[in-house]
Order: C-alpha cells, then sequence, then structure tokens
C-alpha cells in the first residue's frame, strides 16, 4: 500500500489555526464593527423623525405615537449638489451637534416670495415674479385630500362609521350645495343628479372651506388624536383651521350618464377676484379655461381627446397646481396648460375658493369617486417680503407649513458670561476680555406652559433657582447664574407668548439685580452647503420600526 501524503497546509490557513478560534472570532467581530461604524458615518445612517415638521410627508409625532424612521444616503451630496425641492438632512446652523430634516425650497442666489400659497423668484428690479413649480415626480406624493376625508373625519369624532354611505342632507347640507338640479346619493354612497328644466346640474363644494387645515393629510386616527392634542381645552372643530384659502387643488369625479351629456366642466372658482380655471369637456374634446372676469381675459390650452360617453364610467380630473392647470382621464395627465398671467399672489379667504361640477345633460347621471385634494401651501411667518438667499446657502421649510420650525423662524441668540458664570450684557462689556460671548438657539415660551421642555428650547430657565441653561451653537451646555422676571420671560413686549411682532422674548436682570437687557437676537435662516449631510432615499413602516416600506422621493 502505498502511503497517500499529507498536502500543504496553505499559509493563510495555518496562521488562522495558529491564532485560535476565539481571536479569529474577536478580530471578525472587531472587522464588523469598524464596518458598521464606516456605513453609519460615510454612507448610510438611520434616523428618528422627533418632530411633526415634515408631516405628513415623514412622521414625527412620539405623543401620538408616529415617528418614521428614515435610511439616509449620506454618499450622494458628495457627488451632487443640492437642489430645490429635495429632502435633505443637515446640521442645525444654531444648534450644529443636531440634525435636522427639510425640503429645500431655495437655493444660493434666489429672491425669494412667498405669495397665494406659492414659492416665487423675483427679479432684481421686484417687476417679475416667476413661479417655483415642482417636479412632475413630486406631485403625486404631495396632494392631501380634504373631501370625503373631513367629512369622514367628523364622524369618526362622533363615534360613528366614517365608511359608511353618507346621506343626501349630509353631504349637501354640510359640504356641497345644490345649485341646480336634483341630487341624490343612494345606499352605496354614489350621488345620482337629475337635470332640471335647464338642463344643468350643477353643485359647488363652497361649504366645504379650502382650508390649509393642519390634520388635512393624515389617517383618521392620527388626524383625530393631532387635533385633541392641539385643542388644549379649545373646541376641537377649531384647531386646525387654516387661516388661508388654497387655491392650488386637485377635482376629481367618475360620471356615468345615462345619455351623453353635451358639455361637463369641473371648475375651480375664485369668487373674491373673479376668475374661473376649468375643464371643459364637449363634443369628444377636452380644453382647459383660465378666465379674469375683471379684465374679460381668457387663455385657452390646445383642445385634446377626451369624451364622456353614456352608459359607461368616465374618470376625469381638473388640477390647479403651482400656476398651471392639468386635466387628468383614468389618473393620467392628458394635458397641461400654463396659466401664469392669472396668478394669484393674495391672501384669499376660504369661503372664496370654490370646487364646481357642472353637467349639461337630459337625463339622469351618476356620480362616484367625487374627490377634493390640495396642496402644500406655504406661509409666510414673519420673513421679508422678499428672501434673499446667499450664494452656496440653501432655504428650508418643513411639509407642515402650519407647524415647522424652520428657515422662516431660526433666531440665535446672543449672550455674555462673565468671570463669576453669571450672564452679563455683552454689550455693556466690550473690550472686557474676562466676558466670553457666545451664541445659541433661541426657542424660549412663557414659563406657566403646561408643556416640558422641546429638546430645541434655549435659554431654559430653572424655576426657583436663578439659573438659565444655556447651549450654544456648537453644542456646550452651561448651567449659568441669571435672574428673570417669571411674568415677562418669554413675551414679547406687548404681553403675548412667542410669536408676537415686537418680541424680544429675552430679558434678564444685570447683576445688581435692579435693572434689566435683552439678549440681542438675529435671523439665522440659511444653511451653508458645508452642513448638508445627506438625503433620505427610504421610510420605514411606523407602526413596525424595522420593516422597509417605502422608498422617498
Amino acid at each position: 500500500m502505498t502511503a497517500t501524503p499529507t498536502p500543504p497546509v496553505p499559509p493563510a490557513a495555518a496562521t488562522a489555526a495558529a491564532r485560535g478560534p476565539i481571536r479569529n472570532t474577536l478580530e471578525s467581530f472587531g472587522m464588523a464593527v469598524l464596518m458598521a461604524i464606516l456605513l453609519k458615518y460615510f454612507a448610510l445612517e438611520a434616523y428618528v423623525i422627533p418632530t411633526p415638521s415634515m408631516q405628513p410627508t415623514l412622521m414625527g409625532s412620539p405623543k401620538e405615537g408616529e415617528s418614521d424612521r428614515i435610511l439616509v444616503d449620506k454618499v450622494y451630496y458628495l457627488m451632487h449638489e443640492p437642489e430645490r425641492w429635495d429632502i435633505a438632512v443637515f446640521r442645525y446652523p444654531v444648534r450644529q451637534i443636531q440634525s435636522y430634516v427639510k425640503r429645500i425650497v431655495g437655493v444660493g442666489g434666489d429672491r425669494l416670495k412667498i405669495a397665494g400659497g406659492n414659492l416665487y423668484n423675483v427679479s432684481a428690479d421686484g417687476k417679475t415674479l416667476t413661479i417655483l413649480r415642482k417636479p412632475e415626480r413630486l406631485e403625486g406624493t404631495l396632494w392631501r385630500e380634504i373631501y370625503p376625508m373631513r367629512r369622514r373625519l367628523a364622524i369618526h369624532e362622533r363615534g360613528g362609521d366614517p365608511w359608511a354611505a353618507p346621506s343626501a342632507d349630509e353631504v349637501f347640507g354640510n359640504y356641497w350645495n345644490r345649485v341646480s338640479g336634483k341630487w341624490e346619493i343612494d345606499g352605496e354612497g354614489t350621488w345620482i343628479g337629475t337635470p332640471s328644466g335647464s338642463g344643468k346640474l350643477i353643485t359647488t363644494a363652497q361649504k366645504l372651506g379650502a382650508s390649509n387645515n393642519y390634520s388635512d393629510g393624515y389617517d383618521l386616527t392620527t388626524a383625530s388624536l393631532l387635533r385633541k392634542s392641539r385643542a388644549g381645552g379649545r373646541s376641537i372643530e377649531k384647531t386646525d383651521e387654516g387661516h388661508d384659502g388654497v387655491q392650488d387643488l386637485r377635482l376629481g369625479v367618475a360620471l356615468r350618464p345615462d345619455k351623453a351629456p353635451a358639455k361637463v366642466v369641473l371648475a375651480i372658482d375664485i369668487t373674491s377676484l373673479k376668475r374661473t380655471f376649468e375643464l371643459v369637456l364637449e363634443g369628444g374634446k377636452g380644453v382647459l379655461v383660465a378666465t379674469d372676469k375683471k379684465s374679460g381675459k381668457v387663455a385657452r390650452s390646445e383642445p385634446f381627446d377626451l369624451a364622456v360617453p353614456a352608459g359607461s364610467s368616465t374618470e376625469i380630473g381638473l388640477s390647479r397646481l403651482d400656476d398651471r392647470l392639468a386635466a387628468f382621464h383614468r389618473g393620467r395627465c392628458v394635458q397641461r396648460f400654463d396659466v401664469d398671467a392669472f396668478a394669484i399672489h393674495e391672501h384669499l379667504d376660504v369661503a372664496s375658493v370654490v370646487p364646481r361640477i357642472e353637467i349639461h345633460t337630459d337625463g339622469p347621471c351618476r356620480l362616484a369617486s367625487v374627490r377634493i385634494e390640495r396642496d402644500l401651501h406655504y406661509i409666510n411667518s414673519g420673513n421679508p417680503e422678499i428672501i434673499e438667499v446667499p450664494a452656496g446657502h440653501f432655504y428650508m421649510m418643513g411639509d407642515n407649513t402650519l407647524g415647522s420650525a424652520d428657515s422662516r423662524d431660526w433666531r440665535a441668540v446672543r449672550i455674555g458670561i462673565d468671570a463669576q458664570g453669571r450672564i452679563v450684557d455683552p454689550e455693556q462689556h466690550k473690550g472686557d476680555a474676562s466676558v466670553r460671548v457666545v451664541w445659541g438657539n433661541k426657542r424660549t415660551k412663557p414659563l406657566e406652559s403646561a408643556d416640558l421642555p422641546h429638546d430645541d428650547d434655549n435659554p431654559v430657565p430653572l424655576r426657583y433657582r436663578d439659573k438659565v441653561v444655556f447651549v450654544d451653537q456648537l453644542g456646550e451646555t452651561r448651567g449659568l447664574d441669571a435672574k428673570i422676571d417669571p411674568k415677562q420671560w418669554g413675551r414679547d413686549t406687548n404681553g403675548n407668548g412667542p410669536g408676537g411682532a415686537t418680541a424680544p422674548f429675552v430679558q434678564f436682570y444685570n447683576p445688581d439685580g435692579k435693572t434689566t437687557w435683552i439678549a440681542h437676537e438675529e435671523p439665522r435662516s440659511f444653511v451653508p452647503r458645508a452642513h448638508i449631510e445627506g438625503r433620505p432615499i427610504a421610510r420605514f413602516l411606523r407602526a413596525l420600526p424595522f420593516k422597509l416600506t417605502a422608498w422617498i422621493r
């Protein structure tokens, strides 16, 4: 028998065997930890959304049990420049250890103006406003249903079944008007319109109120929780009513006429300005029309094919978005038409924005899936009329335009700290080398506020101790000696809480304990390019934190 020689052990295997299994395991574990750290800091990182500023795009309401987890790509902006409408993660300008997530709405060189709920660039001479339109890839993600969702929300809060078929009295008594014809609703929730002698069926949603409500865009349970949370003892019906009429709406319906209608009109009427934006279907063709009845000016798109035949259901829709009209058939856009010449920059009363459905027919017509949605509605909260964005900087806003602390509100407050660790007025100690001047985020509230301090609150007085906690813009936290007037802290000079126009909220006593001084503050509205950290690419399911459910656009 011939002995088979033992094959030589490869050097690497011999080395591994010499190290032993424990060392191999530790080295593998260490390499895995190192790779995870490198991945976290230089490639991908998961974040929890702690605030509601980007709702409902990204949920962040721990109090209501709704906080998204997002996966952030930290490599993308190393190779690409941030663009308008991107959602970006960045370092907060006045507390740079803290990361924020907002939408980029202004880029370097912009002269931004917020008007009529939209964003415009203003020319150097101030005479020309150019609309900043959202890209088409975003349109479907930002619409917020207001009908029938508001009707369902009201029923849900009364303890009823929000998905049960409504009665005609409920719908046409509270949300829509019977302008012409007889309107009924069957047991399945389908509207049935029977024309009057004029041959017209007309209904308008003036009673609905096209307002920018805080609770729009959420599911019923979350919307109700948000409303109750914001009520604070007030009537829940008055907690989230928006201040403006929203002009950018999308109106949709599925029509099933017994006889082919001579004409169908979907419209958004701005009654206070006598302007009308319409989708008109007639003779198998459609056209988008903008009309200013005051001046007599009319603009029409090129005609396109779109018929409403008898006996079958036809889904049609009209949107007005960023000074552009669009017509839809079965959810697909079939025509767009820019109406910049009919732009609305004014504040609109809620009741002056009126969706309208008009059908010219000789027989009954069934309407299903009647739906109204609204776009984001931007508001200017105390900013200059024209916001000039410096080169290399960005202007950020949250999608929750009624509840977002963003570039519109960020301010820094300045204090002096003497050698004894007391807060002093830096203006009174100019040239004093023993006094250190520091800046920090300025966000104050009255001491009697029932809410617990927020992470961004600064400075924060400690009751009954003559101490103030101050966090500077680099994140260093200090407990400093300072005396305040509890009755004036967090109020403006008129005695109002935060948000007042006269606004010196941060007031201290001088060390003599008799005289007071008001801390200097200034806006810090813009995010430098170097502070942009990454782009969210995916959202995790809210109820199950570790299951990936949606990509972010």
